[in-house]
């Protein structure tokens, strides 16, 4: 006689063989489904299925170390049928049945984008199932990427409403960019992309960013849900730890309304960023832990320029580092925001994989070629705006053009790349402002100057003693003073000045001229100081800006961009600047 196995499953419940040989029952039904194994670290899970209170199947994945009476018995909670009278057969139950060989193996990833393989990219790239035939794996991380509607009909809805629009085109484009900037990256040494979308609630900011997510899943803007498009929340800690842990390589992110970060030094994060490193952390045994790298592209938007919100000294390779694409209008209408968002929110996660399968069709070598193309073309469009940096700019612009290209051979569309190449020259121009942020308020100054003269008293020689002062016709308003030397404002008036031409951050032009040296402050020990203390006239010593006269930045011929060429010098409030 066959000696009996000393659990069984049948009829919905756990039996146990007990003293007398005879089967009892123990339990409702528990089930190992399938194994399940996570490629990252190599870990072994379990699939249980169970049988709540009212009868219903369940499942919960555990690990293999949640073998254990404690952690078994949380489950209770939600519906496992232990309890501790029973707990220690259950866990003996469990723990023969995954002696089983004939348990079904199963494969899950938590990671996304380009799948290595003993260190090496393969062509096997990772989303909610794996595209490629290195692997077959399912994802089980925070993101919701199950595709809602179909393939289809997102083509259908993009073709019609991006035909015409070169700005959606361009941010369809900016958020399928992570997988060749993925590609290139081990061959170029490309950095992290970081992008952000700045301008006003009306400019369509927020469907173009739901519109750039929407090929890889869910992406209505929220802090949970498993949505793409997250909530600025996060410290830099947080937030790079976030990014680095979940072992992105060649996947886009994205967060909404950057005004709302709490982010201490921008600068720092940025470059952390950039870099694709997180910095190193100790584990629970003071042992150092291997740094995660990370390969992606930041989406982000918000009402106000990331560097306009920065309140710490801005750094220049920042500017260089940082895209912002400021008060384009994203959307031709309200309706058109809206109906974009109501699609997005019902069709969204098919088109990743068609674009992945074209890409994946690319030889390396071609998509690298592309690049140098796209790089050569544009470093002369580029050199009037940001001459120093066209190289570093333009090298990042390419990678936004080869993607266009690979979007409208999936779509097959004859969309004009020449316009998305004018997209980008305008958002150089915004970038070459802050790049010679100090030179163009310094003419702005001076062109001021110049034009009311007859608000500043004159002076002759470098003093401004009583004696050298030059009596002529003066306004009855009188804004300030100058020599041959410098030239005196009143600290809260200049500010005004600037504010009222434009320059949305005075602290920050000040900083940059007392950098270019235009800047003669008050001895102040090692404080960050940008101001001295003069008279005008019979007044007391006040707060003023002196600015040096002709002072000569560089060699480099400035190039303003039309924005700023199209506003003449605003004058400020008719009032003595001087009258505290």
């Amino acid at each position: 006689m066959d000696e009996k196995e000393p659990f069984k499953l049948e009829n919905k419940y756990v039996w146990i063989l007990n003293e007398l040989n005879e089967y009892v029952i123990l339990c409702r039904e528990i089930n190992i489904v399938y194994r399940l194994n996570v490629i990252e670290d190599n870990t072994w899970n379990l699939n249980l299925s169970f049988r709540d209170p009212v009868n219903a199947l369940k499942e919960k994945v555990i690990t293999e170390s949640q073998l254990s009476k404690s952690s078994l018995l949380l489950l209770a909670d939600i519906g496992l049928d232990i309890n501790e009278i029973n707990a220690k057969s259950v866990l003996e139950y469990l723990l023969w049945a995954k002696t089983d060989n004939t348990i079904p193996v199963h494969y899950a990833h938590k990671h996304l984008g380009w799948y290595y393989k003993d260190g090496e990219r393969t062509n096997t790239y990772l989303l909610n199932e794996v595209i490629g035939k290195d692997i077959q794996s399912t994802y089980i991380g925070e993101y919701n990427l199950k595709s809602k509607g179909n393939v289809g009909d997102y083509i259908t809805f993009i073709k019609k409403e991006l035909e015409c629009n070169a700005y959606l085109q361009l941010a369809l484009t900016l958020g399928l960019t992570a997988p060749v900037l993925g590609i290139l990256a081990e061959s170029i040494d490309a950095e992290n992309l970081f992008i952000n979308l700045s301008g006003n609630s009306s400019t369509g900011k927020s469907s173009a960013l739901m519109l750039a997510m929407s090929p890889w899943g869910k992406c209505t803007v929220s802090s949970g849900n498993g949505s793409l498009v997250k909530s600025w929340s996060s410290t830099e800690n947080a937030l790079l730890k976030t990014i680095s842990s979940s072992g992105i390589q060649g996947f886009p992110i994205a967060f909404d309304e950057a005004g709302t970060n709490n982010i201490k030094n921008m600068n720092t994060m940025i470059y952390k960023f950039c870099s694709g490193v997180d910095k190193a952390r100790l584990n629970r045994d003071s042992l150092l832990q291997k740094n995660e790298t990370f390969r992606t592209v930041l989406l982000s938007s918000g009402e106000i320029r990331i560097l306009d919100q920065m309140k710490e000294k801005t750094v220049g390779s920042t500017v260089i580092r940082l895209t912002e694409f400021n008060d384009f209008p994203w959307t031709d209408s309200a309706e058109q925001s809206n109906r974009i968002k109501k699609f997005l929110t019902r069709n969204y996660g098919t088109f990743g994989k068609l674009f992945i399968e074209e890409l994946i069709q690319y030889d390396e070598d071609d998509i690298i070629d592309y690049w140098n193309d796209y790089t050569d073309e544009l470093i002369p469009k580029l050199k009037p705006y940001v001459k120093h940096f066209s190289d570093r700019i333009a090298s990042k612009f390419a990678i936004f053009l080869v993607t266009f290209d690979i979007l409208k051979n999936t779509l097959d569309v004859e969309w004009d790349t020449e316009n998305i190449v004018n997209l980008l020259i305008e958002s150089a121009k915004d970038k070459q402002n802050e790049i010679k942020l100090a030179e163009n308020a310094y003419d702005l100054i001076m062109d001021f100057v110049s034009e009311n003269i007859s608000h500043f008293y004159a002076y002759k020689g470098s003093s401004y003693s009583p004696n050298n002062r030059i009596e002529k016709n003066y306004s009855t308003t009188i804004w300030g003073k100058y020599n041959d030397v410098d030239i005196t404002f009143s600290r809260k008036q200049f500010d005004r000045l600037l504010t009222s031409n434009g320059f949305k951050n005075p602290k920050m032009v000040l900083m940059k001229l007392k950098e270019k040296g235009a800047l003669i402050v008050e001895h102040d020990g090692e404080r960050n100081n940008f101001y001295n203390r003069r008279t005008v006239g019979t007044s007391d010593k006040i707060p003023v800006v002196v600015i040096k006269k002709d002072v000569v930045f560089d060699d480099e011929k400035t190039v303003v961009s039309e924005d700023i060429k199209k506003n003449k010098v605003e004058l400020v409030d008719n009032e003595d600047l001087f009258e505290e």
